[in-house]
């Protein structure tokens, strides 16, 4: 399930909640002002409310934070399942319950495979100080990775960084280029990239290409498995 997809409301498929959701996707620096915009321009869209705090919320109190996912939660209930399922794996995570996120990601995965915006939480299960959280989430992550195809910029950035931060950095090198082909701005495949490179040198990692039919190069996308 794209993240362009899982906006909901009379903002689907509108510009704004495309671009707010491909901003918070890629870590752009627009992220904030486009995800107020979408807000402003649909108030009863519960999963723009919710990413807003989750962007946000750390900078939020307490009462508004719950305020903010209260009004979220009644809107995106209103919306659908996949929508109230989304707003709550945020409550959790704005307040720093990461074992409760990432057990509530892995039914919200189960019923709504490869969901891009389910992938922004995916940090929960590092976050929980356990390592087997954290090697079931690496799991989790591939499993995503391969529901989504090659073609899901957001999911192969993911694995890229998970494979980068397992040492699997050739593997890493190549899943951050794919990425970087298929959506130069992905902040995520970048830093992959950029921590592949540092261990290993980008002269050791060149990623092996195929010549298509065109005679344009085509980076080799693979997911290491």
């Amino acid at each position: 399930m794209s993240g362009r997809t899982a906006v909901n409301g009379a903002a689907a498929g509108t510009p704004v909640a495309e671009r707010a959701v491909d901003a918070l996707l890629s870590l752009s620096g627009q992220t904030l002002p486009l995800l107020r915009q979408w807000v402003g321009s649909d108030p009863g869209s519960g999963v723009a409310r919710a990413l807003l705090a989750l962007a946000t919320g750390d900078r939020w109190d307490d009462a508004v934070l719950k305020e903010q996912l209260s009004i979220a939660h009644r809107d995106a209930l209103a919306a659908g399942e996949r929508e109230a399922s989304l707003v709550y794996g945020v409550f959790l995570h704005t307040h720093r319950q990461y074992r409760l996120t990432a057990d509530h990601l892995v039914e919200h995965f189960t019923r709504w495979p490869a969901d891009e915006l389910a992938g922004l939480m995916l940090g929960a299960f590092s976050s929980c100080g356990d390592a087997a959280y954290h090697a079931h989430g690496d799991a989790l992550t591939e499993r995503q990775a391969a529901v989504a195809g090659p073609d899901s910029w957001p999911w192969q950035s993911w694995l890229a960084s998970t494979r980068a931060e397992q040492g699997r950095v050739r593997e890493a090198y190549e899943l951050a280029d794919c990425a970087l082909v298929l959506y130069p701005r992905s902040g995520v495949a970048a830093h992959a990239l950029a921590h592949a490179e540092t261990s290993s040198g980008p002269d050791v990692l060149a990623p092996t290409s195929l010549t298509g039919g065109s005679g344009q190069t085509r980076r080799r996308c693979s997911h290491g498995t």
